[in-house]
């Protein structure tokens, strides 16, 4: 939901999603001269609580030595930044938060008149919704993970809390998918690439034993390999994961082995709810049903409450059932949908299921990318294609802000960011101590991440915050190999401002998290340090020049709030 207030001197607005709220500021210039920032109070209106938020952040003349990993009130300590972010709040809240002007100096603050804002939080797992979206949190290696669990692996941590932190209803919202196959009037058809996830399973076992037709398609290609000084052969991934947990959970009457087009992988994480025969609803996103899937890298699961969809998501599954060759499943997948292009989007939900004969799409969602009027966002994994490299090649620094969130740099790209208004954040952590910030440990080491560790999410989004914004979203890397050759899945859905704005804060949590990040350890690969302490707050107004300064990063990121669409 999206919410503006305002008095002479101060605008507020914010969009919320379920777990995450984002926060646009907005003065005149003129009323900046002596800001030290911003004193962030929040009432809790459903749980009855009423305190400062607290940052990380402090003024050196005050606190000399931060403890670190400790949260300081931003009544003492302001938030110096136009842009911000709540990462606490719950879903199906209301808060009421309260913006104070902070002036005067670090020991002798004063504050000015607050601007207060009434704010709602996301129904989560909405019945009356279309679209539910969950998002993990994501953030293994991180700060809060750090000290709340002393980097502990979650197993080792007791009664499952790290399990559930880190999870943030992902898990919760996969289980309660499978708990709608209440009895034998219901059915299940499922396509996995990784299926080894116990808890999964035992539920998808569950729902068997309430009479449920549950069918499952898995990932059982022969990829392993011969190591030539040993003469030893390794195991197939995933599909010796895969086996060993089906027949532990006593799976192996229900499932299909995907087995044609040994090459290609078959990447899908999808699964339809069917009502007497009739498909309902679908489960989709980026979410392998693995553990490092579901807690570890960064992932989504999509829910959708529309038959069509539905529809379309069985016909596919059909299809992968009886295991066809890549060229025989891409004249079949393009009978669902066709290729189309920008000018062909229309308003219903749009499925784009993979292989495909041509990379026409990636050339779409590059296309799509690229006709922001405000700001655009993508996550990638697996690095950035031709299309996208090609496509924003002309651009400016006139044209919108592009986000990229990456798994790992794109060296070949970094030289035309600046010209292009291009902003990147990269999967990082902070292997050692740093200022006052105490260490992370990396999700492989927590055992949360092997072959992705960072970001896992495959999703795009086009002027977020606009009247029509633009969300494409399924388990495809924007490659040509996922759009050509793997078996994958990918939803469009234009026009839903309440799914864009779970997908916008919870990019910008995740690229706010991992841009600090990379960008203090190219430093210090570099052996540079930053001009002030980012540790330490600035005792004068100079930092918010760069809001101010036109066609600057962050004088368009606040551009994106002010252009929002949809206030209340």
């Amino acid at each position: 939901m999206r919410f503006k207030k305002s008095d002479k001197k101060l605008t507020v607005y914010s969009v919320s999603g379920n777990h995450t709220i984002s926060f646009g500021i907005e003065m005149e210039r003129e009323n900046c001269d002596k800001l030290l920032g911003f004193a962030i109070k929040r009432k809790d209106v459903t749980e009855k609580e009423n305190y400062f938020m607290r940052g990380f952040k402090v003024f050196k003349k005050t606190v000399p030595n931060p403890k670190a990993g400790e949260l300081y009130s931003t009544y003492e300590h302001p938030i110096q930044s136009f842009t911000w972010e709540d990462f606490t709040a719950k879903p199906s809240h209301k808060y009421i938060y309260y913006f104070y002007p902070v002036s005067g100096e670090p020991k002798n603050l004063k504050y000015g008149k607050s601007v207060s804002i009434t704010v709602r939080t996301e129904i989560i797992n909405d019945p009356e919704a279309v679209h539910d979206v969950f998002f993990n949190r994501g953030a293994a290696s991180s700060q809060a993970y750090a000290t709340r669990f002393q980097n502990k692996k979650p197993e080792d941590v007791p009664g499952r809390e790290a399990f559930i932190w880190l999870s943030r209803c992902l898990e919760e919202a996969i289980l309660a998918f499978i708990k709608r196959a209440e009895d034998g009037s219901y059915g299940l058809k499922g396509c996995f690439y990784e299926f080894h996830y116990m808890p999964v399973l035992e539920e998808f076992r569950k729902a068997i034993d309430r009479g449920a037709d549950v069918q499952i398609i898995y990932d059982a290609k022969e990829n392993g390999s011969i190591d030539k000084k040993t003469g030893e052969t390794s195991e197939s991934f995933p599909k010796t994961e895969n086996e060993k947990a089906i027949k532990k959970a006593r799976l192996e009457n229900y499932v299909t082995p995907r087995t044609a087009t040994k090459s290609y992988i078959a990447h899908n994480k999808f699964m339809v709810l069917l009502k007497d025969g009739i498909p309902v609803e679908v489960w989709t996103g980026s979410t392998n049903i693995s553990k490092s899937g579901i807690f570890g890298q960064t992932n989504v699961g999509h829910w959708i409450r529309e038959r069509q969809v539905a529809d379309n998501f069985y016909k596919y599954w059909e299809y992968l059932h009886a295991d066809p060759t890549g060229k025989e499943l891409k004249d079949q997948t393009e009978t669902i949908q066709e290729d189309f292009g920008v000018g062909d989007l229309g308003d219903q939900i749009k499925t784009i299921f993979s292989p495909r004969h041509k990379e026409t799409m990636l050339e779409t969602y590059a296309e799509l990318l690229d006709s922001a009027k405000s700001a655009s966002c993508i996550t990638l994994a697996f690095g950035v294609n031709n299309y996208i490299k090609n496509i924003i090649e002309d651009n400016t620094d006139k044209s919108h802000l592009t986000f990229m969130l990456l798994e790992k740099d794109a060296a070949d790209i970094s030289d035309y960011i600046p010209e292009h208004n291009v902003v990147k954040a990269v999967g990082s952590y902070f292997k050692d101590p740093l200022y006052k910030w105490i260490s992370e440990k990396s999700p492989m080491s927590l055992g949360l991440g092997k072959h992705v560790m960072f970001i896992h999410s495959k999703f795009l989004l086009v002027d977020p915050l606009g009247a029509n914004p633009i969300i494409v979203s399924g388990s495809a890397n924007f490659s040509p190999g996922s759009t050509t050759q793997n078996d994958e899945n990918m939803v469009l859905i234009k026009g839903d401002t309440r799914a864009a704005d779970i997908y916008f804060t919870e990019f910008m949590r995740l690229f706010n998290h991992y841009y600090f990040r990379w960008v203090m350890q190219k430093m210090m690969k570099k052996g540079q340090k930053p001009k002030n302490n980012p540790a330490f707050l600035l005792t004068d107004n100079t930092w918010v020049d760069k809001y101010f300064k036109p066609g600057s990063y962050h004088s368009k990121k606040l551009n994106m709030f002010r252009e929002m669409d949809g206030f209340k």
